[in-house]
């Protein structure tokens, strides 16, 4: 990394690089020391001391006096990233309930807040809604402007350009698809800001909420809610392209036995959606059952808690879950074996049907898999997505303001 005889933008260039290496590595790794830092680099002590003078000037690292002392002489004097020297903002709109958090670099909340959406308000006010709610925490906390290092929106469809746009809207984000969101949040807060599919950025939360050894290097990150949705995680990176739709299953075609070819709507078969309105139109045929009876015979309220609740007793609702669990299966089976990936993880609502769900999936996965290759099989932690978007976000600090 350290390199003689180049031009001044070069030797720029290579400094700049060389701070960003040094602040990941204390992120991923923890307080350091300068040897330990320059032993990790291969960069020389002196090279190491002056890009760390920087970042102390700048207010990204700390000093930390260590707990144990020297085998001889004075303790050596550690570093670490200062978690307050940028905050984060993360803002989930993947759901009826909009997500809000404040955090700082090493993903610790500082704050959060929800919005609820409502068909009665447009577009233009929601976001407006929104945006005086990060401002109420931001002055709630204290956080000026300046300390303000990034904002990332998850955003549920494919977010096809800069802009983030949605070229295929979820049905929830049909209102505001065609808001030039990352324009509208960024000219308001004047930080870098971005815009993600929501499933992504859950699938990035995963590696900031889950322990480094027991973390996956390849995984198929699935979410199903009321919708369906899967992020892709390869050697550690999430897997994107030019038009957003890596893991977008649920624009997937299928060949009819007729030979025509159809675009199949997922959500009309492997999603919560499904399952509770199959549930709901069976429910008046099922009288004698645990269902009909706890839901005093109306559809409206049967809920995914009851259906778990009931489903040890009614066999017609196993029967209902499993034929929705079948072809989830068959989605994250068919994408372990085009992609190579041979683990799984699982968000969203389903996961209120426990073991009525988990169980026959991880089965089904066994069985499934031609490859006969074991699948490892992981539960998401909650807020995901608000993570993911704080991982983008202390990225984006990096990237602009070292």
């Amino acid at each position: 990394m350290e390199n003689r005889g180049l031009g001044t933008g070069s030797q720029k260039h290579i400094k700049d690089n060389n701070k960003k290496v040094i602040l990941r590595l204390m992120l991923n790794q923890g307080p350091l020391t300068k040897k330990e830092i320059s032993k990790l680099t291969k960069l020389s002590v002196v090279s190491v001391t002056s890009n760390m003078d920087e970042l102390l000037k700048l207010g990204a690292i700390v000093e930390e006096t260590p707990n144990e002392e020297a085998s001889y002489g004075r303790k050596p004097m550690v570093y670490n990233v200062n978690p307050r020297f940028r905050c984060l903002i993360s803002v989930d709109l993947g759901k009826e309930l909009v997500d809000i958090s404040l955090g700082d670099m090493c993903y610790h909340l500082i704050a959060s807040d929800t919005y609820q959406i409502t068909e009665t308000v447009g577009a233009q006010e929601m976001m407006e809604d929104i945006m005086v709610k990060i401002e109420t925490l931001l002055n709630r906390y204290q956080i000026s402007p300046g300390q303000i290092g990034s904002m990332a929106l998850a955003n549920p469809g494919v977010v096809y350009d800069d802009s983030g746009r949605i070229l295929k809207p979820a049905k929830m984000a049909k209102k505001w698809a065609d808001l030039p969101l990352r324009e509208m949040f960024q000219e308001r807060f004047g930080c870098t800001t971005a815009v993600m599919n929501d499933i992504d950025m859950a699938a990035l939360g995963y590696q900031a909420l889950c322990d480094r050894e027991e973390l996956p290097e390849n995984y198929l990150y699935l979410r199903v809610d009321a919708g369906l949705g899967m992020g892709v995680i390869v050697d550690g990176q999430l897997l994107k392209c030019s038009y957003g739709s890596a893991g977008e299953i649920g624009y997937a075609t299928l060949l009819r036995e007729d030979g025509s070819w159809e675009t199949v709507d997922y959500e009309t078969i492997a999603s919560l959606s499904a399952l509770l309105g199959s549930v709901k139109e069976k429910l008046d045929f099922h009288r004698d059952s645990s269902l009909y009876q706890a839901a005093k015979g109306e559809p409206e309220r049967v809920t995914l808690e009851l259906i778990a609740e009931t489903a040890g007793k009614d066999a017609w609702l196993q029967a209902e879950i499993s034929r929705v669990t079948t072809h989830i299966a068959t989605i994250a089976v068919n994408g372990m074996l085009l992609l190579g990936i041979n683990s799984v993880v699982i968000d969203g609502g389903i996961l209120l049907l426990k073991e009525w769900f988990t169980e026959p999936f991880y089965r089904m996965l066994r069985e499934k898999n031609v490859l006969k290759r074991e699948p490892h099989m992981y539960v998401a932690a909650p807020y995901s997505a608000i993570y993911g978007g704080l991982q983008l976000g202390r990225n984006l600090v990096i990237e602009h303001d070292l």
